[in-house]
């Protein structure tokens, strides 16, 4: 999904919050319960798009260093680690193939949107 379609539909979910909450009260019970649900998976739904929508878009090459790193943490090693191996990707690049090349194009803003992706990823599975 896009970003403007993401925030279209970001747009349009709060209009809909806002009229529910604006029409509560105003009907019989049964409908006022069924709005109340309405508003509470409007909220959730915002919440996830909001996450979603403040997410960086990465590039392919992005993609490949930010997969390689996953796994190389997978593969019992720890955190600091898996950022010392990131740099022999950029050092010596030969072992790595594809994953050397994409990440000696990274230039440094790419470079800090796959370590800010990679740290809430390991973030993430430490809370498993």
């Amino acid at each position: 999904m896009s970003t403007t379609s993401l925030s279209k539909l970001i747009s349009t979910r709060k209009e809909e919050l806002a009229r529910l909450l604006e029409w509560r009260g105003t009907n019989f019970p049964v409908v006022e319960r069924q709005n109340d649900l309405r508003i509470s998976f409007i909220e959730l739904e915002l919440e996830d798009l909001e996450k979603l929508n403040n997410q960086p878009q990465i590039n392919e090459n992005q993609q490949i260093v930010l997969d390689w790193v996953k796994e190389y943490m997978l593969d019992n090693s720890d955190f600091y680690n898996t950022i010392y191996a990131s740099k022999q990707l950029y050092s010596y690049g030969v072992p790595f193939g594809e994953e050397s090349k994409a990440f000696t194009k990274l230039n440094n803003r790419e470079l800090a949107q796959v370590l800010e992706l990679f740290s809430k990823w390991a973030q993430e599975q430490g809370e498993e």
